[in-house]
C-alpha cells in the first residue's frame, strides 16, 4: 500500500498549493473576460409607439412572409419535378437499351 501512495505522489507532486491557485486565478480571470465580452453591445430600449407599430404590423409581415415561402416552394417543385422528369426518361432509356427494346 505504501508503494502505491509514494507512486502517486510522485505521479501528482505537481498540483501543490501555488499551482492549484495558479489554476483557480487564471479559470476565473478567463470567466470574468468572457463575461465582459458578453455584455459588450449596448442595449436599444424601444418606445411605446415603436412597439405598437410592430405589434400592428404582424399579420402583415406574417401574411407576406407566407407568401414568399410558398412561392419559393412553388418554384422549388417546379424545378424538382423538371429534374425528375428528365432523370426519369434516361433511367427508362438505358433500362430499355438494357434489354434490346428500341425506342
Amino acid at each position: 500500500m505504501k508503494a502505491i501512495s509514494q507512486q502517486w505522489e510522485r505521479r501528482y507532486s505537481m498540483w501543490n498549493l501555488k499551482t492549484i491557485m495558479l489554476f483557480v486565478a487564471s479559470l476565473v480571470m478567463v470567466i470574468a473576460l468572457s463575461m465582459s465580452m458578453a455584455n459588450a453591445e449596448e442595449q436599444k430600449t424601444y418606445t411605446l409607439t415603436e412597439v405598437k407599430t410592430a405589434v400592428v404590423n404582424i399579420p402583415a409581415n406574417v401574411g407576406n412572409f407566407l407568401t414568399k415561402e410558398v412561392e419559393k416552394t412553388k418554384e422549388y417543385q417546379k424545378k424538382s419535378w423538371e429534374e425528375m422528369k428528365t432523370q426519369t426518361a434516361q433511367n427508362w432509356s438505358q433500362l430499355k437499351s438494357l434489354f434490346g427494346v428500341k425506342n
